[in-house]
């Protein structure tokens, strides 16, 4: 090979080898990929898929989610564990669940993202689940009802769009670490 030919391989190996370190080091702090491992919010985003996320410190100082977010937050029960959840309420909304239907400032919720009502199946005391002696192919559940709460400062209520599968509660907004951008 001659040397002009080795001098525009190297060069080029170079430009190549800076933008792809400037690259990594602008998206890796300003953004982050994370493995979705859960059923919670499919009809959005499924069980395996990779998702982006803004982290939380590039959103503003006081940033705080809007209705119908999606975030990644750290599960308050559950140290160390990541929740998918989209927000629902905000500082200040009243919350209240009448047969499986959700309620925000006592009007009807009516998300295009969610489906399914909240729901909890019956099991028995060894766990196993109950089925309706009638239809022994449909497992026994009721759907949950809870009196109005009303979503505390720096609080939101986040829930998955599987309503019949999913963890739904207050989540302090400390505790949400981005926002999914997909």
């Amino acid at each position: 090979m001659n040397k002009i030919l080795k001098s525009h391989i190297r060069a080029s190996v170079c430009i190549f080898a800076c933008i792809s370190i400037a690259f990594a080091i602008g998206f890796g702090s300003n953004y982050r990929f994370i493995y979705v491992d859960g059923e919670s919010m499919s009809g959005t985003i499924s069980n395996g898929e990779w998702i982006i996320i803004q982290k939380r410190r590039n959103l503003g100082q006081h940033w705080i989610p809007s209705v119908y977010d999606v975030v990644i937050a750290r599960d308050p029960e559950h140290k160390g564990d990541l929740l998918v959840k989209r927000v629902i309420a905000l500082p200040k909304d009243e919350i209240e669940i009448k047969d499986g239907y959700i309620y925000i400032n006592d009007k009807k919720l009516d998300d295009m993202y969610g489906h399914g009502r909240l729901l909890y199946y019956l099991v028995d005391e060894n766990g196993e689940q109950l089925h309706f002696w009638d239809k022994p192919s449909q497992p026994a559940v009721e759907y949950e009802t809870h009196g109005k709460v009303v979503v505390r400062d720096d609080y939101v209520w986040v829930i998955g769009d599987n309503r019949k599968d999913s963890y739904y509660g207050f989540v302090p907004v400390k505790n949400i670490i981005g926002k999914v951008i997909w």
